[in-house]
Parts: structure tokens; sequence; C-alpha cells
């Protein structure tokens, strides 16, 4: 039988921390999103006194000081990095690999129950003992069934992270103990209208066992992707690899900045960031794209500093995935909508309409050298996957002088993409000399000792 397999990772953004930090293991800590807003990861010993994850800011930065907790911001390079290792080691064990975020990954087996959970107990000994990257497990015959199973290895320590649903009595305790809104597929968004067509409905077993549910009334009412999460949790498998990992209809790619801008250069390096970013994603998953739409927001709880919400959209003479001349289009964009002395807290850009890289509708009157712009963006391409994004730049983001550059005031170091920041011996307590709780700037860490 071919068991449905989801690996995901307790904690990652905490864990990542930990793996050079070890001196933070059972300590409270948290990592907090963009521009130390609300938290994206929150370690255990944090959740189980009360505090969530997205809760107001107001109500965070108490509990941080209440509790004492170890406060990072987060480094999304570093995780990419570790979570790139991380996947390369499954490759090893498991087939059809399908990243499905940076901390979870779908994968499949062909072989029996036991040799899969061996499996899974020894590539979960090597992330805890090689990476220090603790990881929960859920086997099941559907990749829905599957994230259920994963819900159960993390809240009840008795599986010891790896949860297996293989029979139906296992099938029906699980879906009779998971919440409708907790099923993968469903959600919070489509649980009220559920409810409202089927009074009575509460738990995931409902929704499989309910009289009045029917294929044909899913169907109509919902669509043909409810339909197959309602098949997959009565355990039969009908959602594809593709089904998971289909490539995005459109692309979104936007920060706040750190402080209020009114500077156009600073507007313009950061919507040049943006852009590269973008069309790096693009050429990713081999796709061109014939409409862009820029945007720029201002402050919207600082009226006095000027109010502007504005946009521009270009239609492509040709479509393309080329940083360079979707950059051209996005510094005119940016002179169009900025007005003077207004302060902009947030720009991006949003792209649609793609097409394949071998469906491109060329112009006769289009005089530029594309295939030469294609094998310059593919040797981009290929320096910034082997040395990383800061090998080579636009000329415009090479300055001292950044001002719209997100928060990040307690940021982890680059351990394993800036050589500076490898760790060393010397950073590490030496047997016998613990760790001295510090604090530094409103928030909690450990100062080690420096003795070799």
């Amino acid at each position: 039988m071919k068991w449905k397999i989801l690996l995901d990772f307790d904690s990652f953004y905490v864990s990542v921390i930990r793996m050079f930090e070890p001196w933070f293991e059972k300590q409270m800590m948290m990592v907090r999103s963009n521009n130390d807003g609300p938290a994206i990861c929150l370690s255990r010993e944090c959740k189980r006194v009360g505090m969530k994850m997205f809760s107001d800011i107001t109500v965070l930065d108490d509990q941080v000081r209440k509790y004492k907790v170890i406060d990072y911001s987060v480094n999304f390079t570093l995780i990419g990095d570790i979570s790139k290792r991380a996947k390369s080691i499954m490759e090893q064990y498991f087939d059809n690999i399908i990243e499905y975020s940076c901390d979870e990954v779908f994968c499949e087996i062909d072989a029996p129950l036991e040799v899969v959970k061996a499996r899974c107990e020894e590539v979960r000994h090597l992330m805890l003992r090689g990476l220090h990257l603790p990881l929960s497990i859920g086997i099941a015959p559907t990749y829905t069934l599957a994230k259920l199973a994963i819900e159960f290895a993390k809240k009840y320590h008795g599986y010891k992270g790896i949860c297996a649903i293989s029979t139906e009595k296992q099938r029906g305790k699980a879906l009779k103990l998971i919440p409708l809104k907790d099923v993968w597929g469903i959600g919070r968004r489509i649980e009220p209208k559920l409810k409202r067509l089927y009074p009575g409905m509460e738990t995931a077993y409902d929704f499989t066992s309910h009289p009045n549910v029917t294929s044909a009334g899913i169907r109509k009412n919902f669509n043909v992707v409810l339909e197959r999460t309602r098949m997959e949790l009565l355990g039969h498998p009908c959602i594809l690899p593709k089904d998971i990992k289909d490539d995005k209809e459109s692309i979104v790619v936007s920060r706040s900045f750190g402080y209020n801008v009114a500077d156009k250069e600073q507007i313009k390096m950061a919507m040049t960031t943006f852009v590269y970013m973008a069309a790096a994603k693009l050429r990713a998953q081999g796709s061109k794209t014939k409409r862009v739409a820029f945007f720029l927001e201002s402050n919207r709880y600082r009226p006095d500093l000027g109010e502007d919400y504005t946009g521009v959209q270009v239609k492509m003479p040709v479509e393309t995935s080329s940083s360079l001349e979707l950059n051209e289009y996005g510094m005119v964009a940016v002179d169009a909508m900025l007005l003077d002395g207004v302060h902009y807290k947030r720009c991006g850009l949003f792209v649609s309409e793609f097409c394949d890289e071998d469906g491109v509708q060329l112009n006769l009157m289009d005089l530029r050298n594309r295939a030469k712009e294609d094998r310059l963006m593919k040797a981009l391409d290929f320096l910034v996957g082997k040395y990383g994004r800061d090998i080579l730049k636009p000329g415009l983001l090479v300055s001292d002088k950044v001002q719209w550059k997100i928060r990040q005031k307690n940021l982890p170091k680059f351990w394993t993409t800036r050589t500076d920041d490898y760790p060393r011996a010397v950073d590490y307590p030496s047997p016998g000399s613990g760790p001295v709780m510090a604090e530094r700037k409103g928030t909690f860490f450990y100062e080690t000792s420096k003795s070799a």
C-alpha cells in the first residue's frame, strides 16, 4: 500500500535558533513577524501559559515582560536555508517529496506499515540528534488524514511524535475528536456555511456521516475541492501531488517599511527589491507574466503625514520574467504614483496573467533581445542559488543609507549563510560555566561565557 506521510517540524522558527543557541532549550521563546509585529512562532512553553500567535501586539508585549520571554525577530534567510538542508535529508528516505511550506513536507512510501514506521522513526531520530529539530510525523492512506494524524502526534506524547491512522476504528475515532474548523480544506471560512446548511454538524466525523450530506450537494453548494476533502476523510485517496503543489496563478510581493518614508530614492529601492523577488518566483515556476500592478500606501494611522492609496497597472508588450524589464516599469510607476509631502508605509506589486515560458506571444515591434536577457536571468538565478541573494544586486540597492528596511531589533545571526556569522567554539559556554540571564533592550537573553 502507498502511504501518505506528513512531516512537520515543531515550532520550527524557534527550533532553528535553538540549534545554534542550545542554552535556550526549555526556555520561553518566540519569533515575531515582519517589523517586529505579532508572534508567528511560539515555543511549547509559551503556549502552556496561554500565549497566542498573531495576538494583539500590546497584549503580546505585556506577556513578554511578564513571563520574561526570549524575543527574536524573524530571519527568513536562515529559516529558508535550514529548511532546504532538512528537506534534502528527507529526499533520501521518501518518494514524491512535496514542499507544502518551510516546515511541512508531504511525501509517499510504498511499503508495509511496519517498514514505514521504522523509517519515520529513523528520520525523526536523525533530525533530532543531527539538526536538533523536533519533528512530528503523520501516516495515513490519504493526505487529508495524514494532516489529522499530525495533530495527534503533536498533542499526545504517547505517540512519541509519530501517529498512524491505518484502520477504520482509528479513522472513526480520529474524526470524532477533530472539530470541523480544524479540517484541512475547510477551516473557519467554510465551517459557518456547512453548519448553516447541515444543522448539527460539529466534527469531521459529522461531515462524513451526516445523513443529508451527498457528493452532489457538496459540489452544488461548494466545489469539487471540498468533495475531494470529504472523500479523503473517508479514506479514499483523490488528492494528487500536483493538487498540493500547483503553480501560483498570481504573485504578490509587498512589505511594510520600518519607518514612514517620503524620499523617492528610498521608495524606489524598496520597489526594486520587491520586483526582483517577484521575478525570481516567476522564473522558479517556469512562468512569464503579461500584467503587473504596482501600488503605494501611506500610513492609515498617521493622516497628519498625508494620505495616498494608489496603484498603476501595466500590461506588458510581451510576456516576461526579466527582473530588468519589470523593474524598468516599476521605476516609471513609482514616478507616476509618488506625491510630494506624503509619507508612505508600504509598497509592492501584484503579478498576474501567467503563461509558460514556451507559450510567449511575440510582438513584431519589440526591440528587446529577449533570448539574451533570459540567459542573463538564468545566470543570475544560478549565482544567487549558489552564493546567496546578496551576491549580485542592482546598482540602486548598493547603498549604506537604507531607511525603508523592516524593523528587526533582535535579529538572529545568519549562522549558515554568512561567513562572519559561522558558529565558533569560543561563543559557547565551557562545561561547568552555565549561561547567565541578562536583560537587553527590554527583552531577556542569555549571555554566555567566553571561555573556550
